[in-house]
């Protein structure tokens, strides 16, 4: 059963991409968040890749008392016990995966589909993720070798924007919301 394709946004750097990165984006969010990365990346012009920001799925997120967002699946609470919408997110697979085939059937070889990585908010120590909000934990080595990737990097969400602040120029940087603080405010 092929999947619906979710609406996504896609750029292109260069003429005839050899490389596709399909970039998904974090609960609430959606694909525009990530756009602007990709003049930030400052890319030589020797590289041909085409940018896919999907948008996930509208629905109901428990976690935020039904409201509905984008959200690759329900998140039903930080209660260990509960289990995760393993159907929401076995359909956000499918959807992604048909992304995927998408990009083999405009001629991306689906052998280079060998590099992967993740920013997640919970705590990366050496080759271990251990959930803080859920009782999963995973090898990084472990998880390369079952996916078959040559690369999977995983760094927490704030070492990766702590890792890209060097490469921000000055006029890159913008001051918001600048105010004093206030004692006992």
């Amino acid at each position: 059963m092929s999947a619906e394709l979710l609406p996504a946004i896609e750029l292109e750097v260069g003429s005839q991409p050899d490389a596709a990165i399909i970039w998904l984006h974090g609960l609430g969010a959606d694909g525009n968040d990530f756009v602007p990365i990709v003049e930030e990346m400052r890319l030589p012009s020797s590289v041909s890749i085409r940018f896919v920001f999907p948008h996930a799925p509208v629905r109901a997120v428990t976690l935020n008392n039904g409201l509905r967002m984008r959200a690759w699946y329900d998140v039903l609470g930080t209660d260990l016990a509960r289990r995760e919408d393993e159907a929401g997110l076995r359909d956000s697979m499918r959807q992604v995966h048909a992304l995927i085939d998408r990009e083999v059937a405009r001629g991306m070889p689906a052998g280079r589909i060998v590099h992967a990585a993740v920013a997640i908010a919970n705590p990366v120590e050496g080759d271990g993720v251990r959930m803080t909000n859920y009782h999963w934990q995973f090898s990084i080595e472990a998880m390369r070798e079952q996916l078959g990737f040559e690369t999977l990097v995983v760094v927490n969400d704030f070492t990766a924007l702590a890792m890209a602040l060097p490469r921000l120029g000055l006029a890159d940087r913008r001051l918001y919301q600048a105010k004093r603080a206030r004692v006992n405010s």
